[in-house]
């Protein structure tokens, strides 16, 4: 579990050897991911309840775009 504070972001990282599942819990959360091939980066905002994945390998990044922990 991750709480992001208010305009927090993460450092981009990767995982090489394991997939990433992200759920957004409460506030607003924006990510970004460039796969290890070297396509577009994909940008995902995720409100409540929502989810998405980070697959093995990729660089990844959150941010949460809100006044409050998320």
């Amino acid at each position: 579990m991750l709480s992001l504070g208010p305009c927090a972001m993460l450092p981009p990282h990767y995982h090489p050897r394991a997939a990433n599942w992200v759920t957004a819990v409460e506030g607003t959360t924006k990510t970004w991911m460039i796969q290890e091939n070297g396509v577009k980066p994909i940008e995902v905002v995720l409100e409540p309840y929502q989810m998405t994945i980070f697959p093995a390998g990729s660089l990844h990044t959150m941010q949460n775009m809100g006044m409050f922990s998320s």
